[in-house]
């Protein structure tokens, strides 16, 4: 049986202007949060994940990698996902997307070919990054029902319902969320979300299959 325990509290920059070139995608967001579905920079997507997607739209890993992922498995280590259209030149970052590759195949794969099973998704306030306000230059980032950077705990539980207990957990002015689902042949998806004096600024978005007799424990308080 194993234990998943989970509590991210992120302190990466963000920075951002939108691209022109970015690709289209048709459709809409799915109303229900167990979809995993969210729009980047007007950009809807939609599980799989593909690094081909994220590519299209000007996004690239850094360093340049394209290692190895075991069948079977998911990736050892996050990687960051960055986009010459979201520099902060006067500071010097990037703002980034975290991600992890799966692959459930049963041959070695490179992992660019392999969905991407976990994204994590940052807006830095200015309150954690020494009074810099950096909202003006990050990245548009929507969940199912408009939730989006900045909203408050009450909207999202207004949005997708409460959680449990043991799904919560604060540390002075920081609180998280987590929502998640077990579906019958063992696929996990969860969403993993923090707050920073009640309003949104990280999202953990993951899906990835589980053994049989996997318990989700929650956060970790």
């Amino acid at each position: 049986m194993k234990k998943l325990l989970i509590i991210i509290l992120s302190l990466f920059l963000a920075s951002s202007v939108i691209g022109c070139n970015k690709k289209t995608t048709t459709g809409h967001i799915s109303q229900d949060w167990k979809d995993l579905e969210f729009e980047l920079n007007g950009v809807v997507y939609k599980t799989p994940w593909s690094f081909d997607d994220f590519a299209a739209n000007g996004w690239r890993i850094t360093p340049d990698l394209n290692e190895n992922v075991n069948p079977g498995s998911i990736s050892d280590n996050f990687y960051l996902m960055i986009n010459d259209n979201h520099y902060y030149e006067k500071n010097n970052y990037y703002a980034s997307i975290d991600i992890k590759f799966e692959n459930n195949s049963d041959e070695i794969k490179k992992m660019k070919d392999c969905d991407i099973c976990w994204l994590v998704f940052r807006n830095l306030p200015p309150e954690l990054y020494d009074g810099v306000d950096l909202k003006d230059i990050a990245y548009d980032f929507k969940l199912a029902k408009g939730i989006g950077w900045g909203a408050t705990e009450a909207e999202v539980i207004a949005a997708y319902g409460d959680v449990e207990d043991k799904f919560k957990a604060q540390r002075n002015e920081m609180k998280v969320l987590q929502y998640y689902n077990l579906t019958e042949d063992n696929l996990l998806s969860v969403m993993h979300m923090v707050f920073y004096n009640d309003s949104l600024y990280v999202v953990n978005l993951y899906r990835y299959y589980v053994e049989d007799g996997y318990e989700h424990y929650g956060v970790q308080k």
